[in-house]
């Protein structure tokens, strides 16, 4: 009788449902994110998630890599697919066209710039694939950020601007003109794309007699804001930049989309996702705040004073 009963009661056992930490575990939601822990998107977008209602440990759980080349983030989204994560996290272009290019099949959520001319998505309205997020219209940027800095340093009527050669180049170059013509100054466009350029780059700027640059958007740039940054200083150059942190770095200006904003749009992009959405069927949208920071540090250092109309409109000011 006692073993029937053993026997029993090992059978119930079987049959019984898993215990309630056991259909926790089952029920995480893995996300793999293509940044550090650190960075500000990757805290954004988690945060957001929280906010959701995910609870971290028990019905989401992150995996996070340290970013890197191009190479670098091949590498590392063929971790994360190894890893079947539910969701893949990319907080820059590159980082997006490599997670593409390792999968087809994990949906993809990610913050870049003109998703559709780089060749992430299809279309906003229909990105198709599983690839969907937040896109920067570059060509709206352009004239904003030549205004600003021609705002910041009116005596600039020759400004250098910085450009990484890629598929997008010749498209930014033109939209950086258009903007130049209408405010009436000279563009000096120089193409750099290694650290070892960034010196010849700034010397030729000088002998340009550029007043002021202007850093268009890429990874390369926030790779490498803090070198850049002392270098418009060694060189006394009014440097606005578009990559995020760049003014705390140093550099007088930064423009651009607000990352935490639009990272907390992409930890509701997740949520859908999760919750069953298709990638194909959330159009891209665009983001909805953009911020103007200002370094009156490097004002002071640069001997210049910032008009009040530009203070007056920035988002954060550095003392």
């Amino acid at each position: 009788m006692i073993r029937r009963a053993l026997a029993l009661s090992l059978v119930l056992g079987l049959l019984a449902p898993p215990l309630a930490s056991e259909a926790q575990q089952a029920s995480i939601s893995h996300v793999g994110v293509l940044y550090p822990e650190s960075h500000r998107c990757a805290r954004a977008f988690r945060q957001g998630l929280i906010d959701l209602g995910y609870i971290e440990g028990r019905t989401i759980a992150f995996e996070y890599r340290p970013g890197g080349s191009f190479e670098q983030h091949i590498e590392q989204a063929e971790d994360l697919a190894r890893r079947k994560v539910d969701l893949i996290v990319a907080a820059n272009g590159r980082a997006a066209l490599a997670a593409k290019q390792v999968t087809r099949s994990i949906p993809i959520v990610t913050f870049s710039a003109d998703a559709v001319e780089i060749g992430l998505v299809a279309g906003l309205a229909r990105p198709g694939a599983n690839i969907t997020g937040i896109s920067v219209p570059l060509h709206e940027l352009a004239g904003k950020r030549l205004e600003i800095i021609k705002a910041a340093v009116p005596t600039a009527d020759r400004i250098a601007v910085f450009i990484v050669p890629s598929r997008l180049a010749a498209k930014v170059r033109a939209d950086h003109e258009a903007a130049a013509r209408v405010l009436g100054v000279t563009l000096h466009v120089i193409n750099v794309s290694d650290r070892s350029q960034l010196e010849g780059a700034f010397q030729d700027a000088m002998r340009a007699r550029a007043g002021a640059l202007v850093l268009t958007q890429g990874p390369f740039f926030s790779e490498h804001r803090q070198i850049i940054a002392a270098l418009a200083l060694k060189h006394r150059l009014p440097l606005l930049s578009s990559e995020t942190g760049s003014a705390e770095a140093g550099s007088l200006l930064y423009y651009g989309a607000s990352t935490l904003d639009a990272c907390r749009q992409l930890a509701r992009f997740a949520h859908r996702i999760l919750d069953g959405a298709k990638p194909a069927d959330l159009p891209v949208e665009e983001p909805t705040k953009f911020d103007l920071v200002i370094n009156l540090k490097t004002a002071k250092a640069l001997g210049l004073t910032i008009p009040q109309s530009l203070l007056v409109r920035a988002d954060e000011i550095i003392q």
